[in-house]
């Protein structure tokens, strides 16, 4: 195994690769016969002028029509034999530089995501590390831009460097003098550009970091987006949005001005070189914009080189350490000390000593932030003490392999984890290889199998992004299945019944004692204890997209990643589009109107001529755009399901970590990326027929016009030099429309993202069809019970119009919901979700969601109410202490205690509690309770619950089964009834 310098110097050198760091033997061979076509390609042109020129020399020598008229006829056919050698040659530039492009990109991703689940838990922790939004860069941006480059910006480059050095070279040879004087001018187009490209280089770093703030905020938004319903958030989410874009906007206008001083410094050349001068310094002229991308393609590789080559301090892939005969599973902590990296100055664990014996279950308990979850993390080591050992079988875990001793452990969290795939997959990731008997076990063992069987698709069933589909319960009895397939030595339960009801928590309870037998169990449970255009483009469809309903997330194209990659690179082709193409467009458009009308008056049957051919090019062209969009369009949609992998995987990390499977999540990272190949296989053959197809049509159409303009000089109608001109400057017209031509990837990128844009500004919001008969009295409580699924939350929803029923009607004092502006109705309400939902932002921030208005006063009264206020005050910061990306920085306690107190500060006349209390530890649930019960006086409270003993004091309790009201009324009265709030409360007892 490699040290940590070796692999460092490794990283240096593989650095200096660039663009080209990640091409195998395959790429390199790829790229060799790409250049080898755009250099052939580049000298072609040149050629033309050569064959061109012997015409004009004949006209000096000999003047005889005959003679005259045979130099013509030779340099036409000179003309189709160039055309028919530069079909495959050109055929090679854009078949080899798609094809690698497609090839290295897709190995940039997939080495990308190896990198970020090899890092340790630290990483992420810390605030400037890779949060998701770094992630959609890297995996989706930054590779693009790598994969644009190399398929379209590098031979184009190339193709115009070696036309201006092939167009030197022979005027050196024709007229060394002439050329020797010239040259020195070129320098004032290489100066402009290379000053450019270096201003350039600093400004993408700062952008960099400035687009990472803009994708975080959006991916957060999108994530909790039913919390930012609930509290009418959007706007503040769209004032923070439009704040962070300001910083991309200054470095965008910074950028502009840099380029349109470069691009003006290019008329210098214009107005003081000769006409030869002139034309061969047009390639370099061309050449030079290209280097803006190569320059950009730079620094996203460098970035996604600075992550692959980074050395985690926790290397779960370091196949040196001990691997034990036999793990008996015994746990020792001596003498530990602790505090997260990311908080240095607050000591979670002190000299903590404890001592698990083999095959026993040892529980821990302790009020919320008590060290309860880290003592877990630390089994796992997903970090190092910083004092002290933790020992396993009396050997340091330190010592020992660490992905053999985390395949020994079964880890079921709070936060359940899940993927955005199946359910049979999620299972697999506790044990990627296992079979179908042993996946029905692990779901029959965790109380799961009987309502995945109930499922359209059973087991094939997706489950929406982070689970999004399924009820709080069913997500928590699929990560207990993913725990219990894999027969772990030592199982580590952190509140893994917490989101169950009475009969399935007592279900798992007892599979889950009997898993634990013979096992090492460490147990915690409180329950049994454009720049402008950009902007606004961005602004726009983030608005758009904050009216839709919750249903229009739930769908599997529209996941937070999927979004958030939209956001962050369709809005980018359109500013391309607008701001950078559409202006070289119209100087083509400017330049072919001025030669049209030119070659009409110089010898108008020749221009006509000319003119009729032109449009066989323009099909060509077009051609490209039309099937470059479509596969475009596909290749996106494609790579949006991989995106959404790599996000999730990070988000997932731990849970990823503690599984060890990690190449699980590459391959269905690999799998998602497949379609993908696919498409980008097909680009490239478009890309290679249609660059070959191009020029040789052009170079033939050539043909036929210098032979027509022979036979009109022959025959006396037109003069030998209104024939040059007009030749020349309608052969440039047909050269401006070739390299217009080549924009039309970008153009066809950038109307593909325009559509896109529009698809979801223009979205009509469909509806979700529910029904449910129930009738809540003002001012009154209500509690809703009953098994895991049975439609607690998705009342919670209708309430709050997460969706819409289709039939029927959910009215507020006698109006309907529809009705009433929901704005201001979701102003009148409050949840408080059995997933709390914190924001990378300060705790006062996080607070004040409820109501941004809120005084200092207000803030600590709410956290008071909630039991929040003494923990945050004996924080380093206070209020003012930032949250961490979805709130990392605290336990699961505290962020519910904020998420409450944020609920707590807006007094709303509807309360909404969705196992408000279920993370809280018996001290901390009593007291919130206790200000719930204050709070809930004179409002209207719905409450959802598997612990009845919180819901004894409400006016009257629902029972619902199967979406249908089985049994109302009140705590007494339905334990009179013996029906089946009995049943659950006698489970519960």
């Amino acid at each position: 195994m490699a040290s940590a310098d070796e692999r460092r110097t490794t990283a240096t050198e593989t650095a200096r690769g660039g663009v080209f760091a990640f091409a195998d033997r395959v790429d390199a061979a790829l790229m060799a016969l790409g250049t080898l076509g755009a250099v052939a390609d580049g000298c072609s042109y040149n050629l033309l002028l050569v064959f061109a020129s012997d015409v004009v020399n004949s006209l000096g020598r000999a003047r005889a029509a005959a003679q005259f008229m045979h130099e013509v006829d030779k340099s036409c056919l000179n003309y189709v034999y160039l055309a028919l050698a530069v079909l495959p040659v050109a055929f090679l530039e854009g078949y080899c530089w798609s094809r690698t492009s497609e090839r290295q990109v897709r190995r940039i991703r997939r080495l990308y995501l190896q990198a970020m689940l090899r890092q340790e838990s630290a990483f992420f922790d810390s605030g400037d590390a890779a949060a998701a939004s770094e992630i959609i860069g890297g995996i989706s941006k930054d590779a693009s831009l790598i994969q644009e480059v190399l398929a379209e910006k590098v031979p184009l480059f190339l193709m115009h460097s070696t036309a201006f050095i092939s167009g030197l070279a022979f005027s050196i040879y024709f007229s060394w003098r002439l050329a020797l004087a010239a040259s020195p001018l070129a320098l004032l187009l290489v100066i402009p550009g290379l000053i450019y490209g270096k201003y350039l280089l600093r400004l993408s770093h700062k952008s960099r970091h400035e687009y990472a703030k803009v994708n975080f905020v959006v991916e957060q938004a999108l994530s909790s987006i039913k919390t930012i319903y609930s509290f009418t958030a959007e706007k503040r989410i769209i004032h923070r949005y439009a704040t962070v874009l300001d910083g991309t906007i200054k470095l965008g206008i910074k950028q502009g001005i840099a380029k349109g001083l470069a691009v003006g410094c290019n008329g210098i050349g214009f107005a003081v070189w000769a006409f030869l001068a002139w034309y061969g310094s047009r390639s370099l002229g061309v050449a030079l914009p290209e280097l803006k991308h190569l320059t950009e393609a730079s620094i996203a590789a460098t970035r996604i080189l600075e992550r692959i080559n980074r050395v985690p301090q926790i290397n779960s892939d370091d196949p040196e350490g001990l691997m034990l005969d036999r793990l008996w599973g015994g746990i020792k902590f001596e003498s530990v000390h602790f505090a997260y990296p990311s908080r240095p100055h607050m000591t979670v664990l002190h000299d903590f000593n404890l001592h698990i014996p083999a095959g026993k279950t040892v529980a821990l308990v302790g009020s919320s932030g008590s060290g309860k979850s880290t003592a877990i993390a630390l089994v796992q080591r997903f970090y190092d003490a910083s004092e002290g050992t933790v020992k396993i079988d009396g050997v340091d875990i330190k010592e020992l392999q660490l992905k053999w001793i985390r395949s020994k452990m079964g880890l079921v969290s709070q936060d359940h984890a899940l993927f955005g795939t199946s359910i049979k997959e999620n299972i697999l990731f506790g044990k990627p290889v296992a079979s179908t008997d042993e996946i029905y076990a692990a779901a029959m063992t965790a109380n799961a199998h009987d309502f995945i069987m109930g499922l359209p698709e059973e087991y094939d069933t997706k489950v929406g992004e982070r689970g999004a589909l399924l009820s709080g319960g069913q997500k928590q009895r699929i990560a207990i299945a993913r725990a219990v397939i894999r027969n772990p030595v030592i199982l580590l339960l952190d509140e893994a019944t917490s989101a169950l009801d009475s009969e399935s928590e007592k279900l798992v309870q007892d599979a889950l004692h009997k898993a634990s037998i013979g096992r090492t169990t460490l147990h915690y449970n409180f329950a049994y204890m454009g720049v402008h255009l950009v902007r606004r483009i961005q602004i726009q469809v983030l608005e758009k997209i904050l009216t839709f309903d919750a249903a229009w997330f739930d769908e599997e194209t529209n996941s937070s990643g999927s979004l958030c990659s939209r956001l962050s690179n369709e809005a980018s082709l359109v500013k391309t589009l607008v701001a950078d193409r559409i202006s070289l467009l119209l100087q083509t458009a400017s330049g072919i109107v001025t030669a049209v009308t030119m070659g009409l008056i110089l010898a108008w049957k020749l221009a006509l001529v000319m003119i009729a051919v032109q449009p066989s090019t323009i099909i060509c062209y077009y051609a490209k755009k039309t099937v470059l969009t479509n596969v475009s369009r596909d290749l996106a949609k494609a790579q949006h399901q991989s995106t959404q992998i790599a996000i999730e995987a990070v988000y997932n990390h731990r849970m990823i970590t503690s599984f060890a499977c990690s190449s699980k999540v590459i391959q269905l990272f690999e799998h998602a990326q497949a379609e993908p190949q696919k498409k980008g296989r097909k680009m490239s053959w478009v890309a290679g027929i249609t660059t070959g197809m191009s020029p040789c049509l052009l170079y033939l159409s050539w043909a036929l016009d210098y032979w027509y303009g022979g036979k009109l000089v022959q025959s006396g109608e037109i003069s030998a030099a209104d024939f040059f001109k007009t030749f020349f400057v309608l052969m440039t017209t047909g050269k401006l429309i070739a390299e217009a031509g080549s924009m039309t990837s970008d153009l066809a990128k950038g109307a593909n993202a325009v559509a896109s844009v529009f698809e979801v500004l223009d979205r009509k919001s469909p509806q979700n069809l529910q029904d449910f008969s129930f009738d809540v009295k003002a001012g009154s409580s209500v509690g809703l019970v009953g098994k895991s699924g049975c439609g607690k939350s998705t009342i919670i929803g209708l309430i709050q119009r997460f969706y819409d029923v289709g039939i029927g009607a959910v009215c507020i004092d006698g109006m309907d919901v529809r009705d009433i502006n929901i704005r201001w109705y979701r102003g009148q309400t409050s949840l408080v979700s059995q997933e709390p939902v914190i924001f990378s932002c300060s705790v006062r921030n996080n607070i004040t969601f409820g109501k941004p208005e809120a005084d200092e006063d207000e803030i600590v009264e709410a956290a008071k109410a909630a039991n929040a206020h003494e923990f945050i005050s004996s924080l380093k910061d206070g209020y003012e202490t930032d949250c961490g990306e979805h709130g990392i920085q605290f336990s699961e306690g505290q962020k519910q205690r904020i998420a409450i107190a944020r609920a707590i500060i807006r007094n709303p006349a509807i309360l909404l509690l969705d196992e408000a209390t279920s993370a809280l530890d018996a001290q901390s649930e009593k007291m919130v309770q206790e200000a719930l019960d204050r709070i809930m006086s004179g409002r209207t409270t719905i409450v959802v619950a598997h612990r009845l003993n919180t819901i004894r004091s409400l006016d009257s309790i629902a029972v619902l089964g199967e979406g249908k009201l089985v049994e109302l009324g009140t705590y007494p009265q339905l334990m009179n009834m013996k029906g089946a709030f009995y049943n659950l409360a006698t489970l519960q007892k």
